[in-house]
């Protein structure tokens, strides 16, 4: 059976993942301040909470999602502090301003232009009656890579959307 989706707005293994966190949260806490959380708890304390235990996973060299999915796992048990808890989130990107930054490359790039020599093989070579295929494909591969274009971008893209050389007034 499929799940309510106002009811239970996340997927049972995820819950599970913030119930364990939660739980790793609370029992850290119990035992550096003899402190509980309950449903009643104040925001102000819920807060000081988190920010100590934020604090603690980074001394700790920690993953700081980790400290992400721990406030998350409190804003679910507690969904009244979901949009309470802007001081602890602030730890957190406090936190991850000091991590590099770090882009994820699509595509290596010898790969890139293994697939574009092979793209250009197939139209050429061994299929050359389908050559307006392979050529354009193995062109459009090279250029959505160099214009960082999404898949849905390189389908919708037209000659009209491409600046040349010789499209611009006084060249050769």
């Amino acid at each position: 059976a499929k799940r309510d989706l106002q009811i239970s707005r996340v997927s049972e293994a995820y819950s599970s993942e913030l119930g364990r966190l939660y739980t790793e949260f609370h029992r850290w806490l119990r035992s550096s301040f003899e402190v509980s959380l309950s449903e009643h708890s104040s925001k102000r304390l819920v807060n000081r909470a988190l920010i100590k235990y934020v604090q603690f996973l980074y001394e700790d060299e920690r993953p700081v999602s980790i400290a992400r999915k721990s406030i998350l796992s409190v804003q679910h048990r507690y969904p009244r502090l979901r949009t309470r808890l802007g001081p602890a989130w602030d730890s957190v990107k406090s936190w991850q301003m000091e991590l590099p930054l770090r882009m994820r490359v699509p595509m290596e790039p010898h790969i890139l232009r293994s697939i574009f020599v092979w793209m250009i093989r197939e139209g050429v070579m061994r299929h050359p009656t389908d050559a307006g295929i392979w050529l354009p494909a193995a062109v459009g591969l090279a250029v959505a890579f160099a214009g960082l274009l999404r898949p849905g971008e390189l389908c919708g893209l037209l000659r009209k959307h491409i600046l040349v050389p010789s499209d611009s007034p006084g060249s050769c």
